[in-house]
């Protein structure tokens, strides 16, 4: 004994109304649903499209929202790395200064006290004073003391508290 599908048997009864074209462009799984079936069918299809709308508007939110964050990811990133490199650019400035202050370079001549750190500009600085120094015939070692040498080697004019006693009694002698 062969079964045979009821479904199959069954003819759709034929719609007056314009629905046998909708009938014919979904396809004949949607047949055998009549008008009610149809009509709910309909319905359920724009619910899903509804829902598919929103849910890409949502993602489109959330898109934005993680896009944004990453913006202020990414320019919190760039605020950090300008801050380093300025940082960086500063010490290399107050190294060379340092260098130049230690080691005086005509001002003709301090765009050739090169470097990347402290002893680097150091060594360049030291090379470059001692090298201008020589042409000028001057000394090439710094001063040990700072300042030295550059009075009158006179003695001073008062020669302490004995000094002092003997000048006060020479004035009240008189």
């Amino acid at each position: 004994m062969a079964e045979t599908d009821p479904a199959a048997e069954q003819t759709p009864p034929a719609s007056t109304d314009g629905a046998l074209g909708e009938q014919g462009a979904q396809g004949k799984e949607n047949e055998p649903l009549g008008e009610p079936g149809l009509s709910a069918l309909h319905k359920e299809r724009e619910r899903a499209n509804a829902a598919e709308k929103q849910a890409a508007e949502y993602k489109a939110k959330v898109d934005a929202a993680e896009s944004a964050k990453l913006s202020d990811i990414e320019r919190a990133n760039k605020e950090r790395d300008d801050a380093k490199a300025e940082l960086a650019q500063s010490r290399t400035s107050l190294a060379r200064a340092e260098a130049l202050a230690k080691f005086p370079v005509p001002a003709d001549y301090q765009d050739l006290v090169v470097g990347t750190d402290a002893a680097s500009f150091e060594a360049s600085a030291k090379k470059i004073h001692e090298l201008h120094t020589r042409a000028e015939g001057k000394a090439t070692r710094p001063d040990p003391v700072p300042g030295a040498g550059t009075g009158s080697n006179n003695p001073p004019a008062s020669g302490g508290l004995a000094a002092g006693r003997a000048a006060y009694a020479a004035k009240k002698a008189k």
